[in-house]
């Protein structure tokens, strides 16, 4: 009885794949930057096809002007950054096109938010290495973490955190 008085119930906050694909080490991408973490952990995802989708629902912090890269915040303060390829900031949004609104503030798990020619890219030689990067967990301790494996957009799990409750 006096346990169940005491007793801090965690929330699980599970991260989706913004892409379908194949999981690989984020220590094998081919930049040192995200190999290294310095951004933070994350993932690393070999695409399938040339959609990103809201991996929660959350709000959009930004959108670079090359539209190879978005910041978003969950509801519960998790911040990343999903990053399309490899040296793609040099593309100048070359091949990317994104899907919301620029005024957009919030978004949806699973929503669309940038579609890129993937095909095309790889058959010029560009990396398309999908790159899911943690950058501020505002406390929350992670208790998952997938490196192999093929994820599907919006459907599979990629990491859990979680949120101690006080």
């Amino acid at each position: 009885m006096i346990r169940k008085l005491f007793k801090r119930d965690n929330k699980t906050i599970k991260i989706k794949s913004p892409v379908t694909g194949m999981l690989m080490p984020i220590e094998e991408v081919k930049d040192e930057t995200f190999a290294s973490k310095t951004l933070g952990e994350g993932v690393a995802i070999i695409p399938g096809r040339g959609s990103i989708s809201a991996p929660f629902d959350g709000k959009v912090l930004m959108i670079a002007q090359t539209k190879h890269a978005i910041g978003l915040e969950s509801e519960d303060g998790i911040q990343v950054i999903i990053h399309i390829g490899i040296d793609t900031v040099k593309r100048g949004g070359e091949g990317f096109s994104v899907e919301i609104n620029k005024d957009t503030k919030h978004v949806k798990k699973g929503q669309l938010l940038v579609s890129f020619d993937n095909e095309r890219m790889i058959k010029e030689g560009v990396d398309t290495t999908v790159l899911l990067i943690m950058t501020e967990v505002n406390g929350h301790i992670l208790s998952q973490l997938l490196t192999k494996g093929e994820v599907s957009e919006g459907e599979s799990n990629v990491s859990e955190y979680i949120k101690k409750k006080v």
